[in-house]
């Protein structure tokens, strides 16, 4: 496995932990809308997924927060698109 995909791994695994910690609680009232949930456990909510991402950018910076639909599985990678 190369360095950047552990690194990515890693990743994928501190983010499901951010979310069982603080994002698994948002299911009941939440279910099917946006979560971002800081290092510290801090959380936006929201119906749309772009609002939700540009907040938590701004709030807490690139890199810095887990981001996915409550509820729903994470799907491990992050495409990117062919023509853009």
């Amino acid at each position: 496995m190369s360095k950047a995909a552990s690194s990515n791994e890693d990743r994928f695994h501190a983010d499901d932990l951010l979310y069982e910690r603080f994002g698994r609680r948002l299911e009941d009232d939440h279910s099917g809308e946006f979560v971002a949930i800081s290092l510290e456990g801090e959380t936006i909510v929201g119906a749309d997924d772009i609002a939700v991402l540009q907040q938590a950018l701004h709030r807490f910076g690139s890199g810095n927060f887990a981001f996915r639909r409550i509820g729903e599985a994470a799907l491990g990678k992050w495409r990117r698109s062919s023509w853009g």
